[in-house]
C-alpha cells in the first residue's frame, strides 16, 4: 500500500491538504468552523471567495491566497510594532464539506484558552499583558488616524483568547481575527458626494467611535481581574494622553462620542 504523502507546511499548491473536516467546537455568527482530526492543533474557517473578491480587481483565483497571506504579514507587522500577540493564520482554498463548493479557508492556530469576553476571572499574571494589550490598541489607533494609514476596527474582547498556542508553554492574550479588516480613515465616497468638511467629522467620529469600543472592552476586562486593587494603568495612560494630544473634533457627533469616552473612561 502506497504510503501518504505529508504535506508540506499547511497547504500544498494554494490548495488545503485536509484529511477530513469536521465540525468544531468553536462557532461564530457568520462562519462556519471546522477542525482536522489530524491536526487539532489548527481551526479551520470557511468564507466563500465572492465575499473576499470586492478587496481586489479580477483576481486571478489561485493568487487569491497569496492576497490575504500579504494580509495577514500586515497583520502581522502591526502586532510586532504594538506588542500584541496575534495567531498564525494561513489561507487556502478547498471544497466545502457541506455545500461542495470552492471556498476560502483560513487556517489559524487554535489557541488553547478562553476568549476575554467570556472568562470569568483574569489571572493577576496575565494583568500586564492584557494592560499591554489595550495600550497597544489604543496606540495603533492614534497612530494610525495621525498618519492616515490603515487601521484595524474589528476589536472586541471575543476576538481576544488567552491561552497557549501550539508548542507553547505560556499563556497570553492572543488576536485571534481572521477577517483582517484594515480601514483606511479617509472615505473616499463621503468626500466625493458631500465635501472635505463631512469626510472630516466622518473620519473624527469614527476615531472617537474606535477609541470608545476599546475602552468599554477594556473597562469590561477591568471588572474581571482577580485582585481588585489597580486599573489598566499603562492603557489608560495612553488614553489620557490621546485625549489630550488629539485635536477637538469639529463636528457634533463627534463631539458627542469623545464626551462618550470622557464618561466611560471615570466610570
Amino acid at each position: 500500500m502506497e504510503k501518504e504523502s505529508e504535506p508540506k507546511g499547511r497547504y500544498v499548491n494554494n490548495h488545503a491538504p485536509f484529511s477530513e473536516l469536521i465540525d468544531s467546537d468553536i462557532k461564530g455568527p457568520s462562519s462556519e468552523f471546522y477542525q482536522d482530526p489530524k491536526h487539532p492543533e489548527l481551526v479551520i474557517r470557511e468564507s466563500f471567495i465572492p465575499l473576499v473578491e470586492k478587496y481586489h480587481e479580477e483576481q486571478p483565483e489561485d493568487k487569491i491566497p497569496e492576497y490575504w497571506a500579504e494580509r495577514a504579514k500586515d497583520f502581522k507587522a502591526l502586532g510586532e510594532k504594538y506588542g500584541l500577540h496575534i495567531a498564525k493564520t494561513d489561507f487556502v482554498i478547498g471544497r466545502s464539506p457541506k455545500s461542495g463548493q470552492k471556498v476560502l479557508f483560513a487556517v489559524t492556530d487554535r489557541i488553547e484558552g478562553e476568549n476575554l469576553k467570556n472568562i470569568v476571572s483574569i489571572p493577576k499574571e496575565a494583568e500586564k499583558e492584557v494592560d499591554g494589550m489595550y495600550k497597544g490598541i489604543f496606540s495603533h489607533i492614534a497612530d494610525s488616524y495621525r498618519d492616515d494609514e490603515y487601521y484595524w476596527d474589528d476589536f472586541r474582547n471575543d476576538q481576544v483568547v488567552y491561552g497557549k498556542a501550539p508548542k507553547e508553554e505560556e499563556s497570553h492574550p492572543y488576536i485571534v481575527d481572521v477577517d483582517l479588516n484594515m480601514h483606511t480613515w479617509e472615505n473616499a465616497q463621503l468626500l466625493k458626494k458631500r465635501g472635505e468638511e463631512a469626510a472630516k467629522e466622518n473620519k473624527e467620529y469614527r476615531f472617537w467611535e474606535q477609541i470608545l469600543m476599546v475602552l468599554r472592552a477594556m473597562n469590561d476586562s477591568e471588572e474581571k481581574i482577580e485582585e481588585k486593587h489597580p486599573n489598566f494603568s499603562e492603557a489608560r495612560a495612553k488614553l489620557e494622553e490621546i485625549i489630550k494630544t488629539t485635536t477637538m473634533p469639529t463636528g457634533e457627533k463627534a463631539r458627542e462620542m469623545r464626551l462618550a469616552v470622557l464618561f466611560e473612561k471615570n466610570i
